[in-house]
């Protein structure tokens, strides 16, 4: 099982945060379409990314599969506590074989 995942900053309870979710859910499930990769796909929206993907990364099982963490393209060059809290050590946990 593969999923692909968004995070969106904003409050969850937001209809218009509600709508970027959607937004971008079917813009995701559109590209791995016309990728021909067979992934579901998820938008989770988080007040804070650091919150999300901690949340994200804590949580994503299905029953007894747990997940394997492949993180790409979160670094943001704007904003340089992205990079040090993506170096820190308390990620390694999260990626599970």
């Amino acid at each position: 099982m593969l999923t692909a995942v968004q995070l969106i900053e904003g409050d969850a309870a937001s209809a218009t945060v509600r709508k970027a979710c959607d937004d971008a859910e079917a813009a995701l499930r559109d590209e791995l379409q016309e990728q021909g990769l067979d992934a579901y796909p998820l938008v989770v929206a988080a007040p804070d990314l650091r919150v999300g993907a901690t949340t994200l990364l804590q949580s994503w099982n299905v029953g007894p599969i747990q997940s394997n963490t492949v993180l790409l393209n979160w670094y943001d060059s704007q904003n340089a506590e992205s990079l040090r809290w993506l170096g820190r050590p308390h990620l390694l946990w999260t990626v599970r074989a």
